[in-house]
């Protein structure tokens, strides 16, 4: 009977015991699915905020780069104001990027790029800027290379090769996260199954021998009460775990509320943006009509010359302006070819100045004496950091005068030697302060000899390598053209060459062809 007694109090131990390592096995299993849950809910936090900040630091970037190009073109400091917290805070978004990044190589690696491109393009718009202070706008036109679009296009490349992959990352982290959480679920449910199941198979069982065990009655009371602590016990652990679940959901969910602000945010962005884009369009058309009111409508019947003027008018508008004089009774022809710097409106009024001095002083003074007289005017109307370089032109009876300064230079092609003269006369742009002379080329012209006049737009064409199209390869096509082509088919075939050379880029700058053969 005692035997008995101890065989059966073991075999309820046992049953106990198996089912106290079971629930305790499948508590472990649930408990370590949960960690993992919580360890794949961190990484796609991370991942994230790598996106974010990827985004936010070449947000910062552009908007460094706007900046220095709203200085460049107004020369208006006020520009630069922002680019000191733009510092600040791309520093900032770059160090917290480097350390999330700190676990993947890969990612450190085109950070580092990402920090030299920075570091380039940020010297780029110092030297930019260093350069449009000392020789105004028009320098900073002549020194583009087309370098700090390609450093843009490098730096958007790179960021985006490493948001592409932590957006490769987040779907996986996604994926292990949903994997863990059903797995979690799935413990759970079975420990609670299994639980009730043993615990429902020894509560029958005790019922069925209590009447045959009354005298270890204490006994099966004591390994309950045993029981019913240990229960209490995981009721109490996964309760805490459940609280630690809902912590982890109201930091995810307040997570998302943040880049739902910064989203608004970003939008409001690109509103104001777009808005002052507008803006500024409207200014850049109103320059533009300005400035094709300026240039004569048609050319008249000439005697002494045959004429051609064609001017390509950029997607920002320049300043370029050509006209001319014409006083058929003594066949005297006076020629003005001009870029102003600067852009909009203020080119304009520039422009406009400048046709009428030319207009009144056009047959009563020599070249250089109208250069001198159109400085005088541009200077005095008070404009800051406005100039114009000029060419001034004038033909009769076979003798050439030319006068220009803050141009580029002239080509003249002798049609009986078949040569081709470069003329460039230096000087400095209209309506500077410094005082300085005006130098005039003279000499004797045949019939059928031409000449070349352009602005510095054509040369400063740039193709996809960022080289520029230059004088050499301008004068060398005019020289093989002048020998069997009129004007007008001349400047024709100079602007299939600029356009060939340009490819698909967009025109910077105004491009002026005037050419001229005598008769």
């Amino acid at each position: 009977m005692l035997k008995k007694f101890f065989l059966r109090r073991s075999l309820v131990n046992t049953i106990f015991a198996a089912a106290i390592f079971v629930i305790a096995l499948l508590e472990y299993v649930t408990h370590q699915s949960f960690s993992t849950w919580e360890e794949n809910t961190q990484a796609v936090i991370h991942t994230q905020q790598v996106i974010i900040q990827g985004e936010r630091l070449f947000s910062l970037m552009n908007e460094k780069e706007s900046a220095y190009r709203g200085y460049m073109i107004t020369g208006d400091s006020v520009y630069l104001q922002p680019t000191y917290a733009h510092d600040e805070d791309l520093d900032t978004a770059f160090v917290t990027l480097d350390k999330l990044t700190q676990d993947n190589e890969r990612q450190q690696k085109r950070l580092q790029r990402v920090q030299q491109l920075m570091a380039r393009k940020t010297q780029l718009l110092n030297d930019r800027k260093e350069r449009r202070d000392t020789y105004g706008l028009a320098g900073l036109l002549r020194g583009r290379t087309g370098e700090g679009y390609l450093i843009m296009d490098s730096l958007r490349n790179e960021i985006d090769s490493l948001i592409v992959e932590e957006h490769s990352l987040l779907v996986e982290r996604d994926q292990q996260m949903s994997a863990s959480e059903g797995k979690a679920e799935k413990f759970l449910v079975i420990g609670v199954v299994v639980g009730l199941v043993f615990l429902a198979a020894t509560f029958v069982w005790l019922n069925v021998q209590m009447y045959q065990r009354d005298r270890a009655y204490d006994l099966i009371e004591e390994n309950n009460n045993l029981l019913e602590a240990r229960v209490s016990q995981r009721t109490e652990e996964l309760s805490t775990a459940n609280q630690r679940l809902k912590e982890i959901l109201a930091q995810q969910e307040h997570t998302q509320e943040q880049l739902r602000m910064r989203q608004f945010e970003l939008q409001e962005a690109y509103r104001a943006i777009e808005a002052e884009n507008e803006r500024k369009s409207k200014e850049l058309n109103e320059a533009r009509t300005l400035q094709m009111s300026m240039l004569p409508m048609e050319l008249p019947p000439f005697t002494c010359i045959e004429l051609d003027m064609h001017m390509e008018t950029a997607t920002e508008v320049g300043g370029d302006y050509y006209d001319y004089s014409y006083e058929e009774e003594t066949e005297s022809v006076t020629l003005a070819v001009g870029d102003a710097t600067g852009h909009g409106l203020k080119a304009g009024i520039i422009v406009a100045t400048a046709k009428s001095y030319f207009q009144t002083l056009a047959h009563h003074y020599s070249p250089a004496s109208i250069l001198r007289r159109i400085s005088v005017g541009i200077r005095n109307l008070g404009l800051r950091a406005m100039y114009m370089g000029v060419t001034v032109v004038r033909y009769q009876h076979h003798k050439l005068s030319i006068a220009s300064s803050g141009m580029p230079p002239l080509f003249l092609h002798r049609k009986q030697q078949n040569t081709t003269e470069t003329i460039l006369l230096k000087g400095l742009f209209l309506g500077s302060d410094l005082k300085h002379s005006f130098n005039e080329f003279e000499s004797e012209v045949a019939p059928g000899d031409l000449l070349l006049i352009i602005t510095d737009g054509l040369a400063e064409l740039a193709n996809a390598d960022g080289e520029m199209l230059g004088y050499e390869r301008i004068r060398q096509c005019f020289h093989e053209l002048a020998a069997s082509r009129g004007p007008a088919d001349i400047t024709d075939q100079l602007r299939t060459l600029g356009k060939t050379w340009l490819q698909r880029n967009d025109i910077h700058d105004d491009v002026t062809v005037v050419v001229v053969r005598f008769r």
